[in-house]
């Protein structure tokens, strides 16, 4: 009996100790010593060749998996304060800052300036529109689509809407759909068709 018990008290001891073993997964921390150029992170991205891009209010940051990369002012970002990264249907990386839109091709960032800005989100289309919604300083909305380096105010299609809170935007690809949000509503913007 006494056998018994010792068994099971020592099988339920290893068990514990083994179970225990999976309840805390790794981590690393990530810091300026690892290259990143700010530790105030605002937003996250992964690719898809699964790099992690990383914006902070001092640039973007790429992982490679290996190393971090950073990009800045100096590597053509206009403003280094990001609020969104996103890859366009090409392969192109995108980011949102206070000034506008910033595109990496891969090789280098090119900013398309826009006038101020509070707060930026978009959505890539598949005909390589860049669909942006925002609020400008005056917190009236923003709304329109970027095209060959030049942005287009699109507020007419805009509803009733309310950007004091938070708002955001979204392409969905199963409805050939743009899809909006604002504090308290959620909207589909299909083309029309002829």
């Amino acid at each position: 009996m006494i056998f018994r018990f010792i068994t099971i008290f020592l099988f339920c001891v290893v068990s514990l100790k083994v179970s225990g073993q999976f309840t805390h997964p790794s981590y690393k921390q990530y810091t300026l010593r690892d290259g990143l150029s700010q530790m105030q992170v605002m937003c996250l991205f992964q690719d898809s060749r699964g790099y992690l891009w990383v914006g902070t209010k001092e640039g973007i940051n790429c992982f490679n998996g290996d190393r971090i990369i950073s990009f800045t002012d100096k590597d053509g970002l206009e403003n280094e304060n990001i609020y969104q990264i996103a890859e366009d249907f090409t392969g192109n990386i995108w980011a949102s800052t206070n000034d506008g839109l910033a595109c990496f091709d891969g090789e280098k960032w090119k900013s398309v300036s826009f006038e101020k800005i509070i707060s930026l989100t978009f959505a890539s289309a598949p005909d390589g529109k860049i669909w942006y919604l925002g609020t400008n300083p005056k917190i009236l909305p923003i709304f329109g689509y970027l095209e060959n380096g030049k942005y287009h105010n699109q507020l007419n299609l805009l509803p009733e809407f309310n950007v004091s809170g938070s708002a955001g935007i979204a392409y969905s690809k199963d409805n050939d759909a743009l899809i909006l949000h604002d504090t308290h509503n959620l909207y589909e913007l299909k083309k029309r068709n002829p």
